[in-house]
């Protein structure tokens, strides 16, 4: 992944937060997290607490398909919704709309799931991570 140094990253179906605390350590500047599970976003809450004032973050609980309505932009994206439980070009699409220019979407999936095209992608046993760059 490299260097995210002063970047903003999204990390939706959030989960434990692990990909967004990962882009705290390479530098990205801004944080926020997404997920409809209470338990999970008062995890996170604590640990952006342990943080301090090192990275900016915002913390939400709702639907992800609710959250994109925003018209938040992002320069990284990162997505793993549960498996075959989502339109995954349908979150493709909205996560695209959210991106600035020259920004990426990083979609973890199952190699079952009905990938868009256009994207580089990577297989790890029975996930695929894809990564799409928007354009200007």
């Amino acid at each position: 992944m490299g260097s995210l140094h002063g970047l903003s990253v999204l990390d939706i179906f959030a989960g434990s937060g692990i990909l967004g605390f990962e882009a705290a350590s390479r530098g990205a500047a801004k944080l926020t997290f997404v997920d409809n599970n209470r338990k999970v976003i008062e995890l996170i809450k604590a640990n952006c607490y342990k943080l301090g004032n090192e990275v900016q973050s915002n913390v939400f609980c709702s639907k992800w398909d609710m959250f994109l309505k925003q018209k938040y932009q992002y320069d990284i994206i990162f997505a793993d919704p549960p498996y075959g439980k989502i339109d995954i070009a349908q979150l493709t699409e909205k996560c695209f709309s959210s991106l600035l220019n020259n920004g990426r979407f990083i979609l973890e999936s199952s190699k079952r799931d009905d990938i868009p095209t256009g994207g580089i992608i990577k297989h790890y046993g029975d996930t695929i991570v894809t990564i799409w760059t928007k354009s200007v």
